[in-house]
């Protein structure tokens, strides 16, 4: 999408560089590295999970 197309919609909500690390004793396993998002006015946004 161009940046005029962006500014022609409301950003809401906005995530940057969301990094995400678990660790188990010597073990770390990174499930998120450096990801951005920008939820604009309109989207439809869903996350899930195991639980539904």
């Amino acid at each position: 999408m161009l940046d005029t197309e962006l500014a022609a919609r409301d950003c809401v909500a906005s995530l940057t560089d969301i990094r995400k690390t678990y660790t188990m004793g010597a073990l770390s396993v990174e499930v998120l590295h450096g990801i951005s998002l920008d939820f604009l006015r309109g989207d439809y946004v869903s996350i899930m999970g195991p639980s539904g």
